[in-house]
């Protein structure tokens, strides 16, 4: 006589969610330095680019709209309607690149510095009353106060600007930087070699090499050209100061520190701006990915003479380190080879335990 025996057993899968070091396209923003005019007063809510003034400042929201807050004396806040890719300033005068690819200006105008040219522009910058910018076809434009030549921008084609007191900066296509204006303090001295970013201060020039070193050079009476050592990701010059991040995401801060403005603060980040007297920046957020710890527990149901099937039930996954929700948790299930359907639940749970269905489909031979 045949039996069937039929028996339980449970088994289970490790499955685990911690946070990278891989930052989210916008995060919150951190200000220090300088307040006077509420110029570190940040927003809350995430940014994704940020730009500092002389007493002001600037950001892009997810959704591409502006924001601004500080000193207002000539309106350099009022930021225009719209959505936005890019945004610059220096004194008392702001400009942006519209989401069409043309241009916005406001603020101080008393040397035509917001009269912005027609077209489409990639790449902005706002000197003390001079402005920059690159044409989508890689060329330059400059306009406002001109004393100097800081506007008598060079032929060819460019990647990135920078626009100091009275003088002017860019990276050419082939890496190799262009310095025009003023020279008094040799800060369009420009170095031999390739490099990747390009800020200027009032007097001083900073930029990054193609390895991710800094170079600096022009007035040093701060030492706001003794840049550090090491790689990094982004550099920004303050009127007097400078701020880099390094390639591990922290932040280092050199120059004119008489407001605070290179005290620079624990964490990681993601983009760095520097204004008269004050600093900003945006954090890291950082995203949960699968990789260790966390249980998921189901049932296999095994049949008489060897042929085991496991069987669809909802199982509950116990995520450890961050909050998490149902599609990342079924992610990590697909990732070890199971089948799945999610339950309805698409924002993350606080106490980090999430549903789902599962079903292996698995079935060993007889």
């Amino acid at each position: 006589m045949n039996s069937r025996i039929s028996t339980f057993a449970m088994f289970a899968i490790i499955v685990t969610v911690t946070l990278s070091a891989t930052a989210r396209a916008a995060g919150p923003l951190v200000g220090w330095g300088a307040n006077g005019f509420g110029q570190i007063n940040v927003p809350a809510g995430a940014f994704t680019a940020v730009a500092a003034g002389n007493s002001y400042s600037l950001a892009i929201r997810p959704n591409r709209t502006l924001v601004g807050w500080g000193y207002n004396g000539d309106g350099q806040i009022n930021v225009p309607a719209g959505t936005f890719t890019a945004v610059a300033t220096r004194l008392y005068h702001s400009l942006a690149i519209s989401s069409d690819g043309t241009l916005a200006g406001w603020g101080y105008n008393g040397e035509g510095q917001i009269n912005v040219p027609a077209g489409t522009f990639t790449a902005i910058a706002a000197g003390w009353y001079h402005s920059l910018a690159i044409r989508s076809d890689g060329t330059l434009a400059g306009w406002g106060n001109n004393s100097v030549g800081q506007i008598n921008v060079p032929a060819g084609t460019f990647t990135a600007v920078a626009a100091g007191y009275l003088h002017s900066l860019a990276i050419r296509s082939d890496g190799t930087l262009a310095g025009w204006g003023n020279n008094g303090n040799g800060q369009i001295d420009v170095p031999a070699g390739t490099f990747t970013a390009v800020s200027a201060g009032d007097y001083h020039s900073l930029e990054m090499r193609g390895d991710g070193t800094l170079a600096g050079w022009g007035y040093n009476a701060s030492g706001q050209i003794n840049v550090p050592t090491g790689t990094f990701t982004a550099v920004a010059a303050g009127a007097w100061h400078g701020l880099a991040i390094r390639t591990d995401g922290t932040l280092v801060g050199w120059g004119l520190n008489d407001g605070g403005q290179t005290d620079v603060p624990t964490g990681l980040f993601t983009a760095i701006a520097g204004g008269g007297a004050h600093s900003l920046a945006i954090r890291v957020i950082p995203i949960p990915t699968v990789s260790a710890r966390g249980l998921i527990a189901m049932t296999v149901l095994v049949l008489g003479a060897g042929a085991a099937v496991l069987t669809r039930r909802r199982a509950t996954a116990r995520i450890l380190g961050a909050p998490i929700n149902s599609a990342v948790a079924a992610a990590a299930l697909s990732s070890l080879g199971f089948s799945h359907s999610v339950l309805a639940e698409p924002a993350p749970v606080p106490s980090q335990t999430v549903a789902l269905n599962v079903d292996s489909g698995f079935v060993s031979p007889t």
